[in-house]
């Protein structure tokens, strides 16, 4: 799915958090390659939530990429922008071009797995490597309680990626790929179901176990479908 490595993140992180730009002139200046980059970095955690997660950004906690093929699109065309502009900070030096240098490689690099590769329409192993709910499991960034809140929300939008990867995958799809993502869905369908309400069992709260329990079990099954499916 879209996914700018992390190194790329952290580099762009590091700028926007560097030197302050001069103070706006009374002229429509351009943008410094510091506000360029904070620029960039906002755009890139707000279509990439898992990301942003990752990243400790937990503002953007129980969100989910859309997945739609429109979603994507405009993604791709967003990371056109983004290069079309990098490019024009033709005079940079030192540190400031090595992170626009990267930047643009890192970028042709993921326009490839938008567009190239197809696999947004031939490839199911792209919607099941996205999934990232474990992150609310593993890291005890917060209470548990915090956590089941956030992961409630987060698998209560399974299956309606799910549907949304039927709709964008376009039979007959290589057989390695599907027997990949069926290993994959397979294996997180019993995790869902068998595990996970284990893992969150020291919530106490009874309306939050309720509300876990029922998008929990809804994402299992809509999992096992996708499985099924292939």
């Amino acid at each position: 799915m879209k996914t700018i490595t992390t190194m790329l993140i952290a580099v762009f992180v590091l700028s926007a958090c560097g030197e302050k730009s001069e103070p706006a002139a009374t002229t429509v200046q351009k943008a410094s390659w510091e506000e360029f980059a904070a620029t960039t970095v906002a755009a890139y955690y707000a279509a990439n939530p898992e990301a942003a997660v990752y990243a400790g950004l937990h503002e953007y906690d129980g969100k989910m990429s859309d997945v739609s093929l429109a979603a994507n699109e405009k993604y791709a065309l967003w990371i056109d922008g983004v290069i079309a502009e990098a490019n024009s900070y033709d005079s940079l030096g030192g540190i400031e071009a090595f992170e626009r240098d990267y930047l643009l490689t890192a970028l042709e690099g993921e326009l490839f797995w938008i567009r190239d590769s197809g696999f947004a329409t031939n490839n199911p192993v792209y919607y099941a490597s996205g999934i990232s709910a474990d992150i609310y499991i593993d890291r005890e960034y917060a209470p548990i309680e915090e956590r089941i809140v956030a992961y409630t929300q987060y698998v209560s939008q399974l299956p309606a990626m799910l549907q949304t990867m039927r709709e964008n995958l376009q039979p007959p799809l290589p057989a390695p790929y599907i027997e990949t993502a069926h290993a994959i869905f397979s294996g997180m369908a019993d995790y869902l179901l068998n595990t996970v309400p284990g893992l969150f069992a020291a919530v106490k709260d009874e309306q939050l176990q309720r509300q876990f329990a029922a998008a929990n079990r809804d994402a299992a099954e809509a999992v096992a479908l996708a499985a099924s499916w292939l």
